[in-house]
């Protein structure tokens, strides 16, 4: 019985060895595997890569004015350290400004950099300008009233609010502003200058200036 005893406790001192001798790798693994995951102190997610948390953008406060008005330019960036609008230089991550008598379409610009010039961030914003009516109106003189037969005269005119003028008599087309030598006349002649305004809506008044010779 005793010698039973000795084989048995015997046979459970060999297995025991032979279990820890096996698994002694696989702890050793997981501890370094521990190890490893938890040095650095940081998180990770899954498809990560930090993303910038830059950003800029412009606006005004209006799309469209008219000639003459002022329009108020507000901007806001995030992460950088230079502003521009359109070349000159804004102070401070947001804030707005004004720029005054606006006469043509104009588009504001926003530039944002930062100290090292690595990133930017661009950004525009377009304002429309209309531009107000202006009033047709033209003036036709001769540096003569009266000549004699045959003689000639020079006309002068100016105009405004057209594409140019036309005169009668077979003249025809001509720059908004000018003048002309006409003749030899023979009679009393009238000419009459009429402002090109291009298309329009009927029914319509044309401007017109005359001068008699």
């Amino acid at each position: 019985m005793k010698k039973n005893l000795r084989t048995i406790a015997s046979a459970m001192v060999m297995f025991t060895m032979v279990m820890s001798a096996f698994a002694a790798p696989f702890a050793t693994a997981n501890a370094v595997t521990q190890t490893s995951g938890s040095s650095s102190g940081t998180s990770f997610s899954i498809g990560g890569g930090s993303s910038s948390n830059t950003s800029c953008s412009v606006t005004a406060s209006s799309r469209s004015v008219k000639a003459g008005e002022k329009v108020t330019i507000k901007w806001e960036t995030s992460g950088f350290s230079k502003i521009t609008i359109n070349g000159e230089t804004v102070s401070g991550s947001k804030g707005e400004k004004t720029y005054y008598n606006i006469q043509v379409e104009t588009t504001f610009k926003l530039v944002a950099t930062n100290d090292s010039g690595t990133s930017s961030c661009n950004s525009t914003v377009t304002v429309g300008c209309e531009q107000a009516p202006v009033d047709v109106k033209c003036t036709l003189t001769a540096t003569l009233q009266t000549i004699a037969y045959g003689g000639k005269v020079t006309l002068n005119w100016t105009s405004q609010g057209g594409e140019g003028v036309i005169f009668n008599n077979g003249i025809g087309n001509k720059p908004a502003n000018g003048s002309m030598e006409v003749g030899p006349l023979y009679k009393d002649t009238t000419y009459i200058l009429t402002v090109d305004e291009g298309l329009v809506v009927s029914p319509h008044q044309s401007t017109k200036c005359t001068a008699v010779i």
